[in-house]
């Protein structure tokens, strides 16, 4: 299948363009669990599913959902990541979403969006921040999106200025009494002609 690797307890294997990695707590699998495991990480690429085991502790991804990722699934006795039964990898520690994929809803309670998390994903076109999300990394290349709302009254801390640039030019909607703090706040400021209130319906 060639390209990028899963790296998984201390080996390799292909998975087409994707790279995965998973770091594992401290446990011994034998050779045919460590096959299955690898497996059912990423089943195909037909099928677009990601399943995260119970003994993964950590999770970082590049852009692999722009690969066509529809459905993350993560199995509910892990202990370090969770799925918020939205699509999506969540980092329990940092309380971080990691991954989406096109299916994906951000749950409230999140309160940090990863860089590359929404990377690529053709399919979202329209993405909603709940009010408990801080910081925004370098989560979003996405060339079809239609509107950002962020739900937030104080703006999340953006990584960079530039943070928002590779969003199809989209509105930003924004709770109507916090536009002016965002058009102000850094990184956001450079989005102001493009941030107004959330319509009302």
């Amino acid at each position: 299948m060639g390209g990028s690797r899963a790296v998984y307890l201390g080996k390799a294997l292909p998975l087409g363009k994707h790279e995965i990695r998973v770091k594992l707590k401290d446990v011994q699998v034998s050779e045919d669990v460590y096959e299955k495991y690898v497996s059912q990480l990423f089943v195909s690429d037909k099928h677009r599913y990601m399943f995260i085991p119970k003994d993964a502790e950590y999770f970082n991804a590049y852009p692999l959902g722009g690969n066509g990722l529809e459905g993350i699934d993560v199995d509910d006795r892990n202990e370090y990541l969770r799925d918020g039964n939205s699509n999506v990898v969540i980092d329990n520690e940092m309380n971080r979403l990691a991954l989406a994929s096109n299916n994906a809803r951000i749950p409230e309670g999140v309160e940090n969006i990863g860089d590359y998390s929404f990377f690529g994903l053709s399919g979202i076109t329209s993405i909603t921040i709940p009010s408990t999300v801080n910081i925004i990394g370098y989560a979003f290349y996405n060339p079809n999106l239609e509107s950002i709302t962020c739900l937030a009254v104080t703006p999340p801390s953006l990584s960079g200025n530039d943070a928002l640039d590779n969003t199809n030019n989209c509105p930003i909607y924004v709770p109507s009494e916090s536009v002016d703090a965002y058009k102000a706040a850094y990184g956001w400021s450079n989005y102001a002609s493009r941030i107004q209130a959330i319509p009302t319906v």
